[in-house]
Parts: structure tokens; sequence; C-alpha cells
């Protein structure tokens, strides 16, 4: 069941001890900020898999992706072949990428090629681009695999697409930032008659190793369960 950021952002106050209604040592919007902050993190190490079509239009070969887009796992065109017919990568300024359909090429059988252009900014009307050989026609379907990050949360009811296994994460990784805020907040307006700032910093560190001590755990974790992908000699299809 998909946690919802009310529910990410009391566990978070829960771990770091801060549940106070009337006058919690940390906002809201703190809080929020922080949880939005270890999503964009695990957007590095667990993005999100999906799978997604796009239309073709004659003689087009480059499509807008998503603008979360961060990189393509598998490219079927066209859609529907028995068995299918998986797109091999290849650089589109090279020469070779063009005009390859149904073409023997090194003792492989490939019926084309893409290629993926990335902007250089967060504009959303210059998305990620999928550029295919071929000339497609009118109607067909270009259906792909591709990890993308998951969706930020704004409203308490807005639901995380990070797998229950690793919500924990989240937590730990809002309790790292909160012992950072207060080191840093003390190191800014020191006390000379007290070493809060250097207890403070020693908590931040720990939180931080805990942090990153989990995540690796929960990297073995998933690196151990996963299935290979086998590539017969030969072919360019995944099985």
């Amino acid at each position: 069941m998909a946690l919802t950021l009310a529910t990410l952002r009391q566990e978070a106050r829960d771990l770091i001890g801060d549940t106070s209604v009337v006058s919690p040592i940390f906002t809201t919007q703190q809080i929020d900020s922080w949880i939005n902050a270890a999503i964009r993190d695990l957007n590095n190490h667990f993005p999100r898999t999906i799978i997604n079509t796009l239309s073709t239009t004659a003689g087009t070969h480059t499509y807008d992706l998503e603008l979360t887009f961060i990189d393509m796992i598998k490219v079927e065109y066209p859609t529907g072949d028995d068995p299918p017919s998986y797109l091999k990568y290849r650089s589109s300024k090279l020469v070779t990428f063009w005009n390859v359909s149904g073409a023997y090429t090194a003792g492989e059988y490939i019926t084309g090629y893409y290629d993926i252009l990335r902007p250089q900014d967060a504009d959303s009307a210059n998305p990620p681009q999928i550029v295919i050989s071929e000339s497609p026609p009118l109607g067909e379907t270009i259906t792909y695999t591709a990890r993308v990050e998951h969706n930020p949360l704004v409203d308490s009811a807005d639901e995380t697409t990070i797998p229950d296994r690793l919500t924990h994460l989240i937590s730990l990784f809002v309790r790292y930032k909160a012992w950072q805020e207060l080191s840093t907040s003390e190191g800014m307006d020191p006390d000379p008659i007290k070493l809060l700032a250097a207890t403070q910093e020693v908590n931040s560190y720990r939180a931080e190793r805990a942090y990153y001590k989990a995540l690796d755990n929960a990297k073995k974790a998933q690196t151990a369960s996963e299935v290979v992908e086998w590539k017969m000699p030969g072919a360019d299809r995944i099985y």
C-alpha cells in the first residue's frame, strides 16, 4: 500500500522524537522538504520502472519522453511481433544508425536502432527524446521499458511511488537532515560555555552513516534478488 505524505511525515517525526502538536521543533515545511530530498536521493539508487507506449507518426523519427526519464531498459518496435523485436542502442550521430531495418550486421539480424537525446535543463518544453532509426508509418506503436524518477509529494494526501520496503530510508534521511540542521544552527550562533555544537555535529555524522548503511543494505538485498536477463548469441532479443 502506497504511503501518503502525511504518513511519511508522521513516521519521520516519530523517529526524531518531534511529536509535539503545539510546539514542534521542526516545521511541516522543513519535514516535507527533507522527505522530498530523500525521494530525490533514492531516485539515484531505486528509480521507478515503467512500461509506456508511443504512437508513431508517418516519417517521424523523434518522440518525447517523460520529463522524469532517467534511462532506457529496452525498446520494442514494432509492438506485437512474435517473437518481439527489440531495437538496439546506438548513437544517432553515427552514419550506421540510419536505414538498417532488416539488415544483417556482424552476424546479427538488426531490426533498427534507438538513441536517447537528453536536455541539459529542467524546462518542461524541452523533454528527453527517443530517436528511432526506422522511418515509421502512421499508427504503429513503440513500447518501451524505462527507469524514471519517483513522484514528488506536495499535498498531505499525495501517495509516494517508493515501495513500502524502502520507505524506512526516508525517515532515516529526515533524521540525518534534522541533526544537520540543529548542528548548523548551533554553529552559526554558538554558546561559548557549551559544547553543544560539537555534540550535534557528531550526532549528525552518526545519523548520516546510519542512513547510508541502511541504503547500502537495501541495495544489496535488491541486487541479490534481481533476475538476470540472458542474451542469446547472434540475436538481439531478450528472453
